[in-house]
């Protein structure tokens, strides 16, 4: 029968560092006072639920390799052996408990023991910058220079009846680049924000979510880049307004003599419209400067009509306040034309 233990509760979280340490088993076996504890190294550091976690004995005053070692885990006999220092234990799934303890024996004398207990927990780290993209995007605002990330985390504690822990009951540790972020942790604070990295730089966020009580924690880790802001040609209708399903595609065919295109900045940071009045937009068709209709210096429309119906587009947008910001595109777009000469004619000329 497997001895009975003190029930001395720590955690193992799933995508944390897991906690080491050893504590003496004692009930039906009495330690002496100079027996010596057997620590444990388990691996990986940040195991997910159901995952395997290898765990290695050792002391550092007697050779474990010596004694016979017995292996139980959750109250069942899982491995023993004459120097057996290594076992791979299967942990449950989030908030289960598993847990493992260590008897050493020599001559029938028991040596040391050490018991842990492991209850997975997972936290998903989710952040998004206050960039600018269109309607109907999907995907992830992308941090650009000078735009604010917010990273939030969810928790997935549970106490030792099972139950979730509530976000209000969790302790947040919040840290970039390495640095506390002091003001934005503490109980409660599921999110943090924090300036965009800077151009081509990264920046490496970190949270650790701990219980109240310390009973169980968990941490995630993301790398955070910076992203150049680019632009998307798309083109207007007169009466469906702008086709955001279909992004103009760098060699273009339209089967029409004229056209109205609206160049979108994507990530460009402290705007919420494209229309922004402190967004510069420089126009070239065919490497000629184009001078559009400053209201809406965004938008661009060319009548192919008597040309050669070819066009290289350029654009190429900047931030009055954002020194940063430099999106550039280009296309070629070929038109259904009437035979004749050159140029285009565009609107603002």
């Amino acid at each position: 029968m497997m001895p009975m233990s003190s029930r001395l509760f720590f955690s193992i979280p799933a995508f944390a560092l897991l906690l080491l340490f050893a504590a003496p088993v004692y009930a039906q076996y009495i330690l002496p006072p100079s027996a010596d504890p057997i620590l444990f190294k388990l691996s990986p550091s940040n195991p997910e639920p159901g995952s395997i976690v290898h765990i290695f004995a050792n002391s550092l005053t007697f050779d474990l390799k010596k004694t016979h070692v017995t292996w139980y885990v959750n109250d069942a006999l899982l491995l023993e052996g004459d120097g057996l220092t290594e076992v791979d234990v299967t942990l449950g799934s989030t908030g289960s408990a598993t847990h493992v303890i260590a008897l050493a024996e020599k001559d029938g004398e028991t040596l040391a023991s050490a018991e842990v207990f492991m209850r997975p927990a997972e936290v998903d780290l989710l952040w998004e910058a206050n960039s600018y993209v269109p309607p109907f995007y999907k995907g992830k605002h992308l941090a650009s220079p000078n735009s604010v990330v917010r990273a939030e985390a969810y928790a997935r504690l549970r106490d030792q009846e099972g139950n979730l822990i509530l976000p209000s009951e969790i302790e947040y540790t919040w840290h970039r680049n390495g640095a506390l972020l002091a003001s934005q942790s503490g109980r409660g604070k599921s999110y943090a924000s924090f300036p965009a990295p800077l151009l081509f730089g990264s920046d490496t966020i970190s949270v650790e979510v701990t219980s109240i009580d310390e009973s169980v924690s968990a941490s995630a880790t993301t790398i955070i880049p910076s992203v150049d802001p680019f632009v998307v040609l798309y083109q207007e209708h007169p009466l469906f307004g702008i086709f955001y399903h279909a992004a103009v595609a760098r060699a273009a065919f339209l089967p029409d003599v004229e056209a109205t295109f609206v160049a979108i900045p994507y990530f460009a940071s402290s705007i919420t419209s494209h229309s922004d009045a402190r967004l510069l937009y420089a126009w070239r068709v065919n490497d000629r400067p184009i001078t559009v209709d400053g209201a809406e210096p965004h938008r661009l429309t060319i009548n192919a009509e008597n040309s050669t119906g070819e066009a290289h587009v350029e654009v190429a947008v900047s931030h009055l306040t954002n020194y940063f910001m430099d999106a550039r595109g280009a296309w070629d777009i070929a038109f259904d034309r009437i035979p004749g000469g050159d140029p285009f004619s565009t609107n603002g000329l």
